[in-house]
């Protein structure tokens, strides 16, 4: 959200397009997540599966990261 905000403040104050239509910041928040998706992830893969623990959240960062990767895979696969 910082991305797109400072990019949207400045295109209000100077009046030009800050990039193209806030594809570049998009892109940085976008990237972000999926970095804090597959590092929440492997988190949780290791605390089931090294740990044994049992909660709900641990399996949700698991679900995150099998959701990531799939994306992730299908991109790669067919990119458009």
């Amino acid at each position: 959200m910082v991305y797109v905000s400072l990019a949207a403040a400045y295109q209000i104050i100077t009046g030009n397009e800050a990039v193209d239509n806030l594809r570049v910041p998009m892109m940085g928040v976008v990237l972000t997540t999926a970095v804090a998706g597959v590092l929440a992830g492997v988190a949780g893969a290791f605390a089931v599966f090294r740990r044994g623990e049992r909660s709900v959240l641990a399996f949700l960062a698991l679900i995150v990261l099998v959701f990531i990767a799939i994306v992730f895979v299908g991109e790669l696969v067919s990119p458009e």
